[in-house]
């Protein structure tokens, strides 16, 4: 479960939708050769600081998943749709909407070609594919193996590639077939051919008990979030960690003053548009925010430290390494953009929080929920 942050419009950032949705499983962290993760709150005890409240008092009944014969039907559908009978068409014209397969081959004005350019084989949907202007335009009513040449701009500016902005460029496309769709079947043998089962029987009987299941579980999944708050608000602070606060706002102000930047904006102006405060609002916001977060996750991470919970230093490492992996950049790059390090940044998106606190609602939902 990932923490949520109450600081007015921080949640622009591209990079706040890299989560994942599971952390290491408590039974792989009983090895005795598995290094752990040293916590946020590792070196302090917390039961110092917070009195947790008693929550084997919580009552919760056992959710029961399940699935209407109109949920089985609608996931019937999306099966037929997702695996519909297909038909290559090779001549006549496309136009709006088609999906089809092009080759194009792009030149600038100047003679050059760049990487992007060109392509042999090219699947899009004329209308629904992103392309500069001009070039879905210029494919539209074109016959299947039709070669022709269209001239354009790119766009100004063009993020994909600035050095290609407003130039102009001619791509020689030829259209090489259209793919038709069409909603399948049902029968035992479309069942046979495109899953594992073999009559549409066992495909009803399989989907019934994988949507019971995904109920069980969101139902599930609500119970712990509720298990969560409500220990959130039964508990309480006696004494905010100092160190802790500091930390957390100089992460925050790292991070804002990086966004300043990103934007390249004045830091007045950069609050007054992205968080809408006043300059001389900014501190007191921030610490009203910081304060909040530092008692919750306090209250939380108390939490886990009496249920035991612990975190494997490779869960923490393959994070990391996966924001540098998924945007193909090091970790300089990644600060100097982010103005945060990848271990900083997993902690303040929710992850390093969200690996501790599943694991110690697993725990309690096995307890509490009869």
């Amino acid at each position: 479960m990932k923490k949520k942050i109450s600081i007015l419009l921080i949640l622009v950032m591209v990079l706040s939708l890299l989560t994942f949705t599971a952390c290491g499983k408590e039974e792989e962290k009983k090895e005795e050769s598995v290094k752990l993760y040293k916590g946020p709150y590792d070196s302090y005890t917390l039961s110092d600081y917070v009195d947790l409240t008693d929550y084997s008092k919580y009552e919760y009944s056992k959710p029961v998943g399940t699935a209407t014969d109109a949920d089985v039907e609608k996931a019937v559908d999306e099966l037929l749709l997702k695996y519909p009978n297909v038909t290559i068409i090779e001549n006549g014209p496309v136009g709006l909407g088609d999906a089809v397969t092009i080759s194009f081959d792009g030149v600038l004005e100047d003679g050059t070609t760049v990487n992007g350019m060109s392509s042999d084989k090219f699947d899009m949907v004329l209308g629904e594919t992103s392309m500069i202007d001009g070039f879905t335009e210029s494919i539209i009513g074109k016959n299947i193996g039709e070669v022709f040449a269209a001239t354009m701009k790119f766009p100004d500016p063009y993020p994909n590639n600035m050095d290609l902005s407003g130039k102009g460029v001619t791509f020689t496309i030829k259209v090489l077939k259209k793919t038709v769709s069409e909603k399948a079947e049902l029968t035992d043998e479309w069942v046979a051919k495109n899953t594992d089962l073999k009559t549409v029987a066992e495909l009803k009987e399989s989907l019934k008990k994988d949507l019971e299941k995904a109920d069980y579980d969101e139902k599930l999944d609500q119970i712990k979030g509720e298990i969560l708050q409500n220990i959130l608000a039964d508990s309480s602070v006696k004494e905010l960690i100092k160190d802790k606060i500091a930390e957390e706002t100089e992460l925050y102000n790292k991070l804002f003053h990086a966004m300043a930047k990103a934007y390249n904006l004045e830091w007045k102006d950069f609050l007054e548009q992205y968080l809408e405060i006043a300059e001389d609002e900014y501190d007191l916001k921030v610490a009203e925010t910081i304060n909040q977060l530092v008692k919750g996750d306090m209250i939380a991470y108390a939490l886990c430290q009496k249920e035991g919970i612990t975190v494997p230093q490779s869960e923490i490492d393959n994070y990391c390494q996966y924001l540098l992996v998924y945007y193909g950049i090091d970790a300089k790059t990644f600060e100097e953009g982010m103005g945060l390090t990848p271990a900083e940044y997993m902690h303040y998106n929710g992850y390093e929080y969200q690996c501790y606190v599943s694991q110690a609602l697993d725990k309690l939902a096995e307890k509490i929920i009869k």
